[in-house]
């Protein structure tokens, strides 16, 4: 007996060794891959987008689109090569006959194998069709614009005074749209008025600030602005061909975006070998930006909790947020000579059919690079996207990094002192109300309290009349009859009740008023009134 069981005790690490293996094998699988959608068809061309959601357990080697005219297309047909890792992408299909209907797939391969997405069909134009969304960016170089979708959006800032001490001043930097090639900013509203527009010493001169001085233990004030806009997604296919060199870069573009600040330390060895790995001794610089830009979503994992850090501290750790990840690429990028800047932008987390409102907390950053003779690419290297932006995107930040004004931040900035030291409570976040089908909810009708009543108790709710096409309600609280300080504001309240949740004072006089919103559109706001505590 003694002798099996000795046995047993020796053959117990290779029964565990044995459990590992096949455990470790069965972990590797064929990669997870859907063919999205086709877009931007013409007589002799076409774009099909897919995304990788899983590897399968072993890197994804190569990705892209197969097509033919035959039923179920594999790689011993047409192909294209997109990359590898995980994430989305588009490839572009050239040489097509017109009207002709052609059968896609996006697949993917690993060291198990290759899977495909689910068969797609299309049919090509008439010969000499030209697409009116599609810009010229050189010879066979192409910047293609989806379909506009109608949004109204917020950036909501507020800070609030919990004492013991008196503010000196309190002042907001927020940056907020302007029309680009894939947004229209169609109207937009500043609240409270009398914001002024500066300029950073980046050259952001889409800046609204405010300044309050005397602010007492107590007191909230709230800015924003609100935006009626049309966004659009953007896909570049880019020939090779139509990209310069790196002498090519305009000094103007060189002296702006390939110089060194502390967030990217391009000169850094950790930098600096991250750049050699990702590049592997290419020159040409649109292969040197995607050679970057998959070297960054291989080596990058994504963590919200380790804060904005500088470059080498994100690539040398593997770990960071969008702002992690946008910072290694633009730090790599202009180690290797390849202008590089950031951009940011608000962004709707709901789809454009659903009313929302869609709150959007953390916002995103990613990079662009800047491509010679052809122009500043999208380079989105967190979202998993290269050369495309989806339309859920509102774009208020370009910058080629820290501003005097904003300091680091790419949506706004709050500074403030306390005359004998303080706390605050703070918010900043976007609010997306997309538009569609439906009728505009008429102007909410107030109700209670009614107007000018005294001696309103805190655990009073605020009552108007119900809509029935209203999705939500926006209700604000000043100070002021005119409303040239918000004391409280809430843009998504789902009933047609609320309590305010602020500190109000006795024998105070408050104003207050509401704006109705649906997938048809939002009301005015309705009439003033006023009550008091």
């Amino acid at each position: 007996m003694k002798s099996k069981r000795v046995s047993i005790l020796f053959a117990v690490p290779f029964i565990i060794a044995s459990l590992l293996l096949l455990a470790s094998c069965e972990k590797e699988e064929l990669p997870s891959v859907r063919t999205r959608d086709v877009f931007n068809i013409d007589d002799v061309s076409a774009s099909v987008s897919g995304d990788v959601s899983d590897d399968g357990g072993s890197p994804v080697s190569v990705r892209g689109i197969v097509w033919s005219t035959s039923e179920s297309p594999s790689l011993e047909d047409n192909y294209t090569e997109e990359g590898s890792g995980t994430g989305i992408f588009s490839g572009r299909l050239t040489g097509l006959e017109p009207e002709t209907t052609y059968y896609v797939r996006a697949y993917a391969t690993n060291s198990v194998g290759t899977a495909y997405g689910s068969q797609v069909s299309f049919t090509t134009m008439e010969e000499g069709y030209e697409d009116p969304n599609v810009i010229s960016l050189g010879p066979n170089s192409f910047l293609r614009l989806g379909e506009p979708v109608t949004s109204e959006v917020e950036l909501i800032n507020s800070v609030y005074n919990e004492g013991p001490s008196m503010m000196n001043y309190l002042t907001f930097h927020a940056l907020f749209p302007e029309d680009r090639v894939n947004q229209e900013v169609i109207d937009i509203e500043f609240v409270p008025a009398g914001g002024e527009t500066v300029e950073d010493d980046r050259g952001q001169d889409n800046i609204v600030y405010y300044e309050f001085t005397g602010v007492d233990p107590g007191t909230n004030h709230v800015t924003y602005w609100r935006a009626r806009v049309e966004t659009r997604e953007i896909r570049y296919d880019i020939d090779p061909d139509d990209v310069g060199t790196l002498d090519d870069i305009p000094s103007e573009i060189a002296g702006k975006y390939l110089v060194d600040e502390d967030i990217y330390q391009i000169n850094n060895s950790i930098v600096v070998n991250a750049r050699e790995d990702a590049l592997d001794g290419e020159t040409h610089p649109k292969e040197m930006a995607k050679k970057i830009f998959h070297w960054v979503q291989d080596h990058m994992t994504y963590s919200m909790e380790l804060g904005w850090r500088d470059a080498p501290s994100n690539i040398e750790t593997g770990l960071g947020s969008c702002t992690g990840w946008a910072y290694a690429f633009i730090a790599m990028c202009r180690s290797a000579g390849l202008p590089a800047r950031w951009s940011g932008a608000l962004v709707r987390r709901g789809d454009q059919d659903d009313p929302g409102p869609h709150l959007d907390q953390p916002k995103h950053r990613w990079a662009q690079v800047y491509l010679p003779k052809i122009g500043w690419v999208e380079a989105n290297v967190q979202g998993g996207s290269w050369g495309y932006l989806p339309e859920r995107y509102l774009i208020i930040s370009e910058s080629p990094g820290t501003s005097n004004l904003l300091g680091n931040r790419y949506d706004a900035f709050r500074r403030w002192s306390f005359d004998n030291g303080g706390d605050t409570e703070r918010e900043r976040y976007g609010m997306w109300w997309p538009e569609g089908t439906g009728s505009t909810p008429d102007v909410p009708v107030l109700t209670e309290p009614e107007d000018g009543e005294q001696d309103v108790p805190t655990s009073r709710s605020l009552k108007w009349e119900e809509d029935d096409y209203a999705t939500s309600y926006r209700v604000q609280v000043s100070t002021c009859e005119d409303f040239s300080t918000i004391q409280y504001y809430n843009p998504d309240v789902e009933e047609n009740s609320h309590s305010p949740r602020f500190t109000s004072k006795s024998g105070e006089t408050y104003y207050w008023r509401v704006s109705a919103s649906s997938l048809g559109g939002t009301s005015d706001w309705s009439q003033v009134y006023s009550f008091t505590r």
